[in-house]
Order: C-alpha cells, then sequence, then structure tokens
C-alpha cells in the first residue's frame, strides 16, 4: 500500500530548487494571518467592553485598521492553504514522495493543530492541512484538468449548502468550510505547482487567471455591500467571495515570482516564508497569553502583530545561519521522511 510512486502522471522533471517567491508569498500569508488573529483576539468585542464601562466609540484612526482587517480576513487564511497545494506538487516533482511521507506530515499537523486548541488556540488551520496531506495522494494521481473539475465541483454545492441558514444553524459551516473552501484552493495550489514557474508563459497564465477571477468577484461584492467575506450572504455572494480570492491569492503569488533573484528585503522575507510552521506555532502560543493579561485597543493590538513579524523575520536569519530549517519544519522532515 505505501510502496507505490504518487505522481506517475507528471513529466520527468529535472530537480527544482526552492523558489525563493513560493517563500515570500508563504510569509505574505503569515503576514495576514498574524494581523487578522491580533486584531480578532486580542481586541475586545464591543458588547463586551461597553458591558466593562469602556468607552467603545472607534477613533478615527481606526478606520484604516478596519478595512485592513476585513480585506484579509479569511483571504490570507485561503492563500496558506493554496500555497500547500504549491507546496505538494513542487516536492512531488522534487523527490516524488511515497504515501507514507505524506500521511505521516498530515499526522504531525493534526497532532500539532490539536496540542495548540488544548493550550487555548482557536484556528483551525493546521486541521484543515492535516486533511489536506491525506487527500493529496490521491490528488496527485489525477491530471491536471480533472485537478480543477475537482476544484470546481466540491466548490459550487458546498457554497449553495452554506447559503442556508439551518445548515450553518446545525453546525457544519466547518466541515463545508473544508470541503468547499479548503481542498478547491489546495486543487488550484497543486496545479499551479506542477507549471514551470521560471517561465513567463507559466507566469502570465497564473496572471491572467487571476484576474479572471478576481474582477468579477470582487465588483460582485461591491455592489452587494462589501469586500468582507465573512459578512457576505447567499449562494452568489459566497461564491464571488471564494472565486475572488482564489484570483486575489494567484495574484500574490505571481507578484511574488520575481524573474529576477531577490533582493536583500525578500531574501529575507523568503527566509523567514521558509519556517511557516514554526512562525504560525509561535503567534498561537503568544496571542492567548497576552489576551489573557488585557485587552487592545485596534491600534496597540495591530502594532504588537507587526513587532512579532519583524522578530520573526530577524530570528529566521539567525536560525538559518546557525542550524537551517525552521525548528518545526526540521520536525517535521525528521518525524515523516524526506
Amino acid at each position: 500500500m505505501w510502496g507505490f510512486s504518487l505522481v506517475p502522471l507528471l513529466r520527468p522533471m529535472e530537480p527544482l530548487h526552492r523558489l525563493a517567491g513560493i517563500d515570500v508569498a508563504r510569509f505574505a500569508a503569515l503576514v495576514g494571518m498574524v494581523i487578522v488573529h491580533a486584531q480578532s483576539d486580542l481586541v475586545l468585542p464591543p458588547l463586551e467592553r461597553a458591558a466593562g464601562g469602556v468607552d467603545v466609540t472607534a477613533p478615527p484612526a481606526a478606520v484604516p485598521l478596519e478595512l485592513l482587517q476585513a480585506l484579509l480576513t479569511n483571504r490570507s487564511r485561503l492563500l496558506f492553504l493554496l500555497l500547500a497545494g504549491v507546496g505538494v506538487s513542487l516536492l512531488a516533482r522534487r523527490s516524488r514522495p511515497r504515501t507514507s511521507v505524506l500521511v505521516r506530515r498530515a499526522a504531525f499537523l493534526l497532532v500539532l493543530g490539536v496540542v495548540l486548541l488544548l493550550l487555548g488556540w482557536s484556528d483551525l488551520v493546521l486541521i484543515f492541512y492535516a486533511v489536506l496531506f491525506l487527500l493529496a495522494p490521491l490528488l496527485l494521481r489525477l491530471p491536471t484538468a480533472a485537478l480543477l473539475t475537482v476544484a470546481v465541483a466540491l466548490l459550487v454545492p458546498a457554497l449553495v449548502a452554506t447559503a442556508f441558514d439551518p445548515l450553518r444553524e446545525a453546525g457544519t459551516t466547518g466541515v463545508l468550510l473544508v470541503v468547499g473552501e479548503a481542498v478547491p484552493l489546495f486543487c488550484v495550489g497543486m496545479a499551479v505547482g506542477r507549471l514551470d514557474l521560471s517561465a513567463p508563459a507559466a507566469l502570465r497564465r497564473v496572471l491572467v487567471a487571476g484576474l479572471l477571477l478576481a474582477g468579477p468577484g470582487l465588483l460582485v461584492l461591491a455592489l452587494r455591500g462589501g469586500l468582507d467575506v465573512l459578512e457576505v450572504d447567499g449562494a452568489l455572494e459566497l461564491l464571488a467571495a471564494t472565486t475572488s480570492t482564489t484570483g486575489l491569492c494567484l495574484l500574490v503569488v505571481r507578484a511574488c515570482l520575481r524573474e529576477r533573484p531577490p533582493g536583500r528585503l525578500l531574501a529575507w522575507l523568503a527566509v523567514a516564508g521558509s519556517m511557516p510552521l514554526t512562525a504560525y506555532a509561535g503567534h498561537a502560543l503568544l496571542f492567548p497569553f497576552v489576551a489573557d493579561q488585557v485587552a487592545l485597543d485596534l491600534g496597540p493590538a495591530t502594532a504588537l502583530a507587526a513587532g512579532y513579524l519583524v522578530v520573526v523575520v530577524v530570528a529566521a536569519q539567525l536560525w538559518r545561519r546557525s542550524r537551517g530549517a525552521g525548528p518545526l519544519e526540521a520536525l517535521l522532515r525528521k518525524t515523516s521522511g524526506r
């Protein structure tokens, strides 16, 4: 069961070096998630603040931060999941891993996600990651056209079902998010990872696909009342939110895939983005601790997120020079096998 090659349908290729642009994109996804979690987990909700006698009137300076939160919420998480698909395809093209490698990686991510939940974290993205890695052996055997067909076939019914309030009240929203958002984004990422991302023609395809998906979806959201994808309701709005988010994720990936070697700043961000598990787990441990100590306003919470990201970038450089791969990334490789 564990012995067959996972990628008989992929063309033989020369071994690929790590694409620095993909790591920069991972860091961009991490930036979004850290900011969103800081603004949502560290800022006391208005009703609780009012009950405690605290003035809940938002200062004018908070308006741009609220807009930033609306733009990043859910989009950065889905970028993270799309990049998981890109990473799996790149891994398959480099080393053709056996099924057991991906299953052990899924187990590692599941355990890490559960540990963080038990320690007070509330985000399920690592649980989603584990599910996606369990599906990866099957998805890797599909041709690209079939991958994209699976994405559409799962996306539309799940979003239509999510639009009905009875299903939301029944507590099935989390399952539908995995089926209707995480798996389709993962499949799209796998399709992107199969392209020759060093070729200008492939980069143009990513750009065009991103524009075609993002433009109409954003227009629908704007006409229906806003760009916050968590505030939309109805099948059309949910479909527009997901398709536009997919397009924006592709545009971010294209923007990060430079045709020239990255400069010093982007190289630093790429190093930090090559340690996403460690950076993610760090803020998953830090933010609940801070939330237990003090309730912050939107500005200080965002500043804390920015400070954490600066620490991540600097610490990643020091760690890379002395140890190589990030601590959790090294443990993942040791646990699952190369």
